[in-house]
């Protein structure tokens, strides 16, 4: 089975209720996939369903892993973000970068050009 565009990926989420709202956001922009790491099942008597709002096919087709690494090992590049206070060894990239490198206005001498993103669509 190929491996959809686009998933998004929930590693520990701390309440029900967000995993909801991420299903609600991710059935109003057309994605389908929602990876779980690291939590059991959400039953359908979950918060989660109180707050996915139209998202609930997401919310109950929504796959579970262990670890973020098997979540995304068929994915071809896997973007991060996190509210907790991030290792200083970890490799950050300004998105600013990422979209001047699509857009063909970032210096191929810049020292993260080759390991920045790559962004498809529309320019600006």
């Amino acid at each position: 089975m190929p491996s959809p565009s686009f998933v998004v990926v929930l590693s520990h989420p701390e309440t029900p209720e967000n995993i909801g709202f991420v299903a609600r956001s991710m059935h109003a922009y057309g994605v389908r996939e929602l990876r779980l790491v690291g939590i059991p099942s959400v039953p359908e008597d979950s918060k989660a369903y109180w707050t996915t709002c139209g998202g609930e096919e997401v919310l109950r087709t929504a796959r579970y892993y262990p670890d973020v690494a098997s979540a995304v090992a068929d994915c071809a590049q896997a973007i991060g973000f996190t509210k907790r206070i991030r290792d200083k060894s970890q490799r950050l990239y300004d998105f600013t970068d990422a979209l001047a490198r699509r857009d063909g206005r970032l210096d191929a001498a810049h020292p993260h050009y080759d390991q920045l993103p790559v962004l498809h669509g529309e320019q600006g």
